[in-house]
């Protein structure tokens, strides 16, 4: 049961409302470029509320974020989805982000 707003909650349409107004101005935000990093987004928005949207877990977002090439196609679809950007806006964003491998591969001697 959700409490009222003068016991100290809100309720679960005006926490909606509010998180989707904030996605709004990330998705400004990201259209002008100045997004620079996940970071700057769970900044504005929850990582619990996203992670919920996305259907995953809070510490799985967050682990994604760090290494973003880690994050699946699907999920990046989703996650553009939520924000209202491109895919392929989101994917570049990704692609520039993802860093090193984690594990290299050993060259072979011929």
């Amino acid at each position: 049961m959700v409490k009222s707003k003068k016991d100290g909650f809100e309720n679960e349409g005006s926490k909606e409302r509010k998180n989707k107004n904030r996605l709004k101005s990330v998705r400004s935000d990201f259209n002008a470029g100045s997004i620079d990093s996940f970071q700057q987004i769970y900044d504005v928005v929850a990582v619990s509320w996203i992670a919920t949207k996305l259907g995953m877990g809070f510490t799985t977002l967050k682990n994604k974020s760090a290494s973003p090439g880690d994050f699946t196609l699907n999920e990046i679809q989703r996650y553009a989805d939520l924000i209202g950007i491109d895919f392929e806006d989101l994917l570049l964003f990704v692609k520039v982000r993802r860093g090193r491998p984690k594990h290299r591969t050993k060259k072979r001697k011929s």
